[in-house]
């Protein structure tokens, strides 16, 4: 989903009257500002709150102190139709019954009068009492066209005398995409610091700043891209054919519909050049190069082993672009063939 498309479906939700929505996302200020020109263009009020700051604008100017949830929720009630009320970090207060009942009570209310409430934070837990009443929304992680933006802005203010060509530019989008807006901001500012020029160190420094994303999981490693394609003997065929493919994650490529590639086989006794191979072709892409092995999914508990394999796949599609290395991939599915009546876990996984 782009952000166009999570604005339009939360533009629809707001005019069919969802009393509550809930945001998870960690960019409160982007979507902040993306809210606000939203809500606009709907020629709606737009109010934000928050424990520390109270409400903007506030519904009477004199108010000496910022309004606590109880409070603000019955103000809420006392300002005119059709608003939308944007109420940062809520999520430790509906620990309070009180403010849970508070909520539920309001509903009613708030449909009547075209009002909606959008709680904003990196939490996604709602009381029981409210998971039928609210809409939990996932809004995607900045794009290629506000990435840019933001490179062309660091460069702008930071970096005045650096040059950057169309290639460039979109080989360092594309190593911070999956990163938030805040984040990719400081790794530009970080691979860039002191350089002349935009050099292979600079992709590769902005691909390290993706590390982050896989610390904790136990199934996936993280390896930095110090070995390239000039490091492997032979196998030119394959060279050849990345340098080819490689292109079809350009701009121009996207443009004209050619699909990227689906992924590389490496077969052939240890020591080959298999393991080298992966992280030669990570670096020839520009792409933050994350290993699994296979073996590491299976569990004995029943069902644990597929929800192994659902963490890494949702770990991988917050990273991507990127070069999944599936490690011995052999051994994982050794007699498959000959146990897939029996193996119902392998066969749930394969």
């Amino acid at each position: 989903m782009t952000t166009t498309q999570a604005l339009d479906d939360l533009r629809s939700r707001i005019l069919s009257r969802y009393s509550i929505l809930l945001l998870h996302t960690y960019e409160e200020l982007r979507w902040e500002q993306e809210i606000a020109d939203l809500v606009l263009e709907m020629g709606m009020g737009f109010v934000v709150w928050s424990a520390t700051g109270g409400a903007h604008p506030a519904l009477s100017s004199n108010d000496s102190k910022p309004l606590q949830p109880l409070e603000f929720l019955d103000e809420i009630l006392r300002y005119p139709d059709d608003h939308v009320f944007l109420l940062k970090d809520l999520h430790p207060f509906l620990s309070d019954p009180l403010v849970v009942r508070k909520l539920r009570d309001s509903i009613p209310k708030l449909v009547e009068t075209r009002k909606t409430l959008l709680m904003v934070g990196p939490v996604d837990a709602i009381p029981l009492e409210l998971a039928k009443d609210t809409t939990t929304l996932e809004p995607p992680l900045p794009g290629m066209s506000e990435m840019r933006a933001e490179l062309l802005s660091v460069i702008e203010t930071q970096f005045p005398h650096l040059e950057l060509d169309e290639k460039q530019s979109d080989h360092m989008v594309k190593a911070v995409l999956g990163l938030t807006l805040g984040e990719a901001r400081k790794a530009f500012a970080r691979s860039l610091q002191g350089r002349e020029t935009v050099t292979d160190e600079v992709y590769m420094s902005l691909v390290s700043e993706k590390r982050h994303m896989v610390q904790g999981s136990q199934l996936l490693e993280f390896f930095d891209l110090e070995e390239g394609m000039g490091d492997i003997g032979g196998l030119d065929g394959l060279k050849e054919w990345l340098d080819q493919r490689a292109e079809a994650f350009s701009a121009d490529a996207q443009e004209r519909g050619i699909s990227n590639p689906k992924g590389v086989l490496l077969a052939g006794v240890q020591g080959c050049g298999k393991s080298l191979s992966a992280k030669a072709i990570a670096r020839r892409l520009g792409f933050p190069l994350v290993r699994l092995d296979l073996s590491a999914l299976l569990e004995a508990q029943r069902g644990s082993s597929e929800q192994n394999l659902r963490e890494v796949l949702r770990l991988m599609e917050t990273i991507a672009p990127s070069v999944l290395w599936l490690e011995e991939i052999d051994k994982a599915f050794a007699g498959f063939a000959e146990e897939a009546s029996s193996d119902a876990t392998m066969a749930r996984i394969v």
